[in-house]
């Protein structure tokens, strides 16, 4: 068992980018893809704040919030990625959408328009390992929701 002393620092400086806003690549994981990234936004360091909220759900639950793999052909699945966080987090903001060149998935208020079924779930049903109360009830609101 390797045993763990000290603070953690999280580090990786293989995928650096610029630090002001107009990144418009996918170079992070599907897995942990913030919501600038999965829409083709210009983004910048906040989406390592994401990622960060993510991780840190995956490594408190011991699985993945989001799962947007075609597990048949091995593949990230745009709009499967999208009906996930939308389950989750709602729609993303209308001004979010009208900027993004992949505005055609909703219509003119922002209403998605796939036919990808959305799951029916929150993060507090996500959440449960911590104990139901006060701790619980709070960690969804400290964890992506203020992240994103």
């Amino acid at each position: 068992m390797l045993e763990l002393s000290g603070i953690p620092i999280l580090t990786d400086f293989g995928q650096m980018r610029p630090l002001e806003p107009g990144n418009r690549d996918w170079w992070m994981p599907g897995l942990y893809r913030a919501s600038e990234v999965l829409l083709n936004l210009p983004w910048g360091f906040p989406v390592d704040i994401w990622s960060i909220g993510v991780m840190t759900l995956e490594l408190l639950e011991d699985k993945n919030l989001f799962g947007p793999i075609d597990q048949t052909n091995n593949q990230y699945v745009l709009l499967l990625a999208m009906a996930q966080y939308i389950g989750y987090l709602g729609l993303p903001p209308l001004e979010m959408i009208k900027q993004s060149p992949l505005s055609m998935y909703f219509d003119g208020q922002g209403n998605r328009v796939s036919n990808s079924p959305i799951p029916q779930t929150s993060f507090e049903d996500f959440v449960i390992p911590i104990p139901p109360g006060e701790e619980k009830d709070m960690f969804p609101r400290l964890e992506l929701r203020r992240m994103k």
